[in-house]
């Protein structure tokens, strides 16, 4: 077995690694320790539940400068959010950013074909093109969270167990599910606006105003919505919400609009 050290920009993270061996590669976090045993450098590891892809998972949604890189991509993300469900766009730049952090050991595809026009939205591979972890990307908008709607058949609960049940069978050591929900907030009046050309506008204008009758905002809907997941019993026996993955990302003004993202990461259960 020999050791793969993760490079992060221009030093090594000592706290991350990939072990190889011949046939296969795994994917994990260790704690590492050196020590001195008379003339021999004893090296020793003790194996963390986190994976080295949750950690990535963390770097690019909680470390906003990752997500965002540049100003471009709030804007670019805000405008995005406004006209569409977002799970595309910023597919293919986590993924991007995947190719750069484990282009040495992996390779990153997107849109990578199953078979009967299947296809996973990110599959991780080893060089030999071993299919190691799948990802999957879901967007859906703050209020379809709502407590009476994340267990309906079109709820966003629902529809991220068909995800899990439709890639069940896929053979790879891991699997995620990120969810990706857009909100909007201090919008202006109807009157003062044509919504035509801006998506779900009517809807998330109700969400937001029946959150400030409440003296709440998206802040605290957050963790409405993250207990609302929580609480949705079919999740507990195929899926784990990783708490430490999930975010409240705050992104720009379009239109005289601000907008926001959640993002709520699930992992498989072996």
């Amino acid at each position: 077995m020999r050791r793969v050290e993760q490079k992060y920009g221009n030093q090594y993270n000592y706290n991350s690694v990939l072990l190889e061996t011949d046939s296969d590669i795994f994917h994990t976090e260790a704690q590492r320790t050196r020590r001195h045993k008379g003339d021999k450098l004893e090296e020793k590891e003790i194996f963390m539940k986190e994976s080295i892809i949750e950690s990535f998972i963390k770097e690019f949604f909680i470390n906003k400068e990752n997500f965002f890189e540049c100003k471009n991509n709030i804007d670019r993300y805000t405008y995005w959010s406004l006209m569409h469900k977002i799970e595309r766009p910023i597919q293919d730049d986590f993924a991007y950013f995947l190719h750069k952090k484990m282009s040495e050991t992996n390779i990153v595809s997107i849109e990578y074909s199953l078979g009967n026009r299947e296809s996973a939205d990110i599959m991780i591979l080893s060089k030999k093109g071993e299919r190691k972890i799948l990802i999957e990307l879901k967007a859906c908008f703050a209020e379809d969270l709502e407590e009476k709607k994340i267990k309906t058949k079109r709820g966003y609960g629902t529809k991220i167990i068909n995800d899990y049940k439709k890639r069940k069978k896929i053979i790879t050591d891991e699997k995620y599910f990120i969810l990706i929900a857009s909100y909007h907030y201090d919008m202006p009046e109807k009157n003062d606006i044509d919504d035509s050309y801006i998506v779900n506008y009517s809807d998330n204008m109700k969400h937001s105003t029946k959150l400030a009758d409440e003296k709440k905002n998206y802040d605290d809907f957050f963790y409405t919505a993250k207990n609302n997941i929580k609480n949705y019993k079919k999740y507990s026996k195929q899926l784990e919400l990783r708490d430490s993955c999930s975010n409240n990302i705050k992104l720009g003004e379009a239109f005289g609009i601000k907008c926001g993202l959640y993002c709520f990461v699930f992992k498989a259960k072996k």
